[in-house]
């Protein structure tokens, strides 16, 4: 099960060479080779170069090598570009900068406006060229994110946290629950829904119970109770009244046990069994009603996964689609209509359903001399033709088909 190697899309530069001409039209030297200190007193152009005077009078630096020009007066270390690092499949590690905790989730608007959240707090944004580390006021860990538009995104995570980015910055929204909130879905802008995992302590006397969170464009507010002892992970709707998530029953020492689908009608939620009483789902994502993609993996009776899986819902039941042992285990789904279903996982785990066929994707990424496996990926999102992938030790990957 593989893909034939996808030829690298190059990016061409054209550069532009500018003369200053004098009024006659004679090429004048943009700078004075021998100025009086004018405005070039005092400036230093970093300890690297000397300062010349351009043709309208202003400090300009000539760097020496291994030097250039920044801002007129400064000459910066030149430094060697980061070299991209490829599969022959077309998919490349996006580096980030400073980030080495596990990221857990992507969402975004555009091409150009991407997030993704994880441990520790960390919020990265992707502006069509860099990623960048924002700050998000917290350093609760951040299981998933969703927007209802650039300037209206939601991320969520443990001790109750949620948080809203606005357009300009990332601010609290809700931190007064012990719980942790697992996922975050919505269908407009004030029809917004987050669900907590239940807590783990079953054995220290709490609750089977907990309730999941709606925001009606004003307030965040208990909206219903979860079925008792369900551990919601991830959740994925058409609209209001139709939707699904996916999650576990949980054991009195926290643990999942099997597999649970939830599903949402205008008569409210219901529980139905995964098609396979071994499968512990922790991925979902759809394109329509009739056609949604949960993936995760097959465990033994011990809750241990041995290998991904892949369910499909076509409207009327749910089927599995991929044979026993094929993939390790899977932990993030994302589904577009020309795309078909994209799904990540274990040991840097790419596939890609396209059609009636499977393909299996080469990562870059190298497994480290005293590793098992690779970084895993727990999260993957689509645009247009980009698709990303996230994981384990901050790793951003990206392939344009």
């Amino acid at each position: 099960m593989k893909k034939p190697g996808t030829p690298a899309v190059f990016w061409l530069c054209a550069f532009f060479v500018f003369s200053a001409l004098g009024c006659n039209g004679e090429l004048r030297p943009l700078v004075d080779d021998d100025p009086d200190d004018g405005a070039c007193a005092g400036v230093l152009c970093s300890g690297h170069g000397t300062c010349k005077l351009s043709v309208v009078d202003t400090a300009i630096c000539e760097c020496e090598d291994g030097y250039h020009q920044e801002n007129d007066i400064e000459c910066i270390v030149d430094t060697e570009p980061i070299p991209e690092i490829c599969s022959e499949d077309g998919w490349c590690v996006q580096p980030v900068e400073g980030v080495t905790q596990t990221l857990r989730a992507l969402w975004g608007s555009s091409a150009s406006n991407v997030w993704a959240v994880g441990d520790e707090g960390p919020i990265i944004h992707w502006n069509g060229n860099t990623w960048t580390v924002q700050n998000s006021g917290t350093g609760a860990r951040l299981w998933d994110i969703w927007g209802a538009a650039a300037n209206d995104v939601w991320a969520v995570g443990r001790w109750g946290t949620i948080i809203h980015y606005d357009g300009v910055s990332w601010t609290s929204a809700r931190n007064d629950t012990n719980g942790t909130f697992r996922s975050i879905w919505g269908t407009t802008h004030n029809d917004v829904w987050s669900f907590p995992i239940f807590p783990a302590n079953l054995d220290k006397g709490l609750p089977c119970t907990h309730s999941g969170f709606h925001w009606d464009g004003a307030d965040w507010t208990e909206a219903w109770s979860i079925p008792s002892c369900v551990s919601i992970l991830n959740a994925w709707g058409a609209s209001a009244d139709d939707a699904w998530a996916i999650g576990c029953n949980i054991a009195p020492d926290g643990f999942c046990t099997s597999g649970v689908l939830l599903r949402l009608t205008a008569e409210g939620w219901t529980t139905l069994p995964a098609p396979d009483s071994h499968s512990l789902l922790t991925g979902l994502w759809g394109t329509a009603g009739d056609d949604l993609w949960s993936v995760g993996c097959v465990a033994d009776d011990k809750g241990y996964c041995l290998w991904g899986t892949v369910i499909h819902y076509n409207g009327s039941h749910w089927t599995r689609q991929l044979t026993d042992g094929v993939v390790p285990p899977l932990l993030g789904a994302w589904a577009a209509v020309d795309e078909g279903i994209w799904a990540v996982g274990v040991d840097q785990t790419i596939i890609n359903r396209t059609g009636d066929s499977w393909w299996l994707f080469d990562s870059p990424v190298e497994k480290d001399a005293d590793a098992l496996v690779r970084p895993g990926l727990l999260d993957v999102w689509g645009i247009e033709d980009h698709v990303w992938a996230v994981g384990e030790k901050g790793i951003v990957l990206h392939s344009q088909r």
